[in-house]
């Protein structure tokens, strides 16, 4: 966000950024305090939506640029990579796949086989979300058919209720690091071969100029 300040030299006006919940909560906060500090004359706004949604607010230019993956960007988009997001699988401390667990003294997270969660109490993202996608790979791949006892409408709902015991569910690493828990999951690697996500700073091409050319 400095580089777009510092190329625009913006002093006043406004900024909207389009998101998820989990991405503001996860990538967005100290980048936004650190901003607002430095340029206290511009007006942040976040609007908040699935990625279909925010796909359409870049289009008509609702939003200055928003946060999506690059797995199918429009030709008329242009965008910026930030980091890559990797998969995980969390369950709730008490089961006992974490406790199993919970005295490995190798370094990093402890790696399973999503086949581990067959007949297990699942949390799964409503279809409209990306993980929702994943979710239903992993099943193919490794044979797993868990319980699923929740469709939730993000990740952080997710995970919570996966930290209060309610059952397993995927993950991001930006996620396990940058969440501020209030209880914490466990959290394993897994073995199938999950193609991380590139997050991407994305805007129409047009957009792009016109903020660029903003006083």
């Amino acid at each position: 966000m400095q580089e777009v300040a510092d190329l625009s030299e913006l002093r006043t006006g406004s900024l909207t950024i389009g998101s998820s919940r989990t991405r503001t909560a996860c990538f967005l906060i100290d980048p936004l305090v650190a901003f607002h500090r430095q340029y206290p004359g511009i007006q942040l706004a976040i609007k908040e939506a699935p990625v279909r949604t925010l796909e359409e607010y870049v289009a008509s230019g609702t939003v200055d640029f928003a946060l999506l993956y690059g797995s199918s960007l429009r030709p008329d988009f242009t965008s910026v990579a930030l980091c890559r997001e990797h998969t995980m699988l969390a369950v709730p401390k008490a089961h006992s796949l974490a406790r199993a667990h919970a005295e490995d003294k190798a370094p990093g997270f402890p790696r399973i086989s999503f086949a581990a969660m067959s007949g297990e109490p699942f949390i799964r993202l409503q279809p409209t979300r990306q993980m929702a996608e994943v979710y239903e790979k992993l099943c193919e791949s490794s044979g797993a058919k868990p319980q699923v006892i929740f469709e939730a409408n993000s990740i952080i709902e997710a995970s919570e209720l996966c930290a209060a015991g309610l059952g397993a569910t995927l993950v991001t690493d930006m996620l396990v690091q940058s969440w501020r828990w209030k209880e914490q999951a466990f959290f394993f690697e897994l073995e199938e071969e999950v193609e991380d996500r590139q997050l991407l700073a994305v805007c129409s091409k047009q957009r792009f100029i016109d903020f660029l050319r903003a006083d």
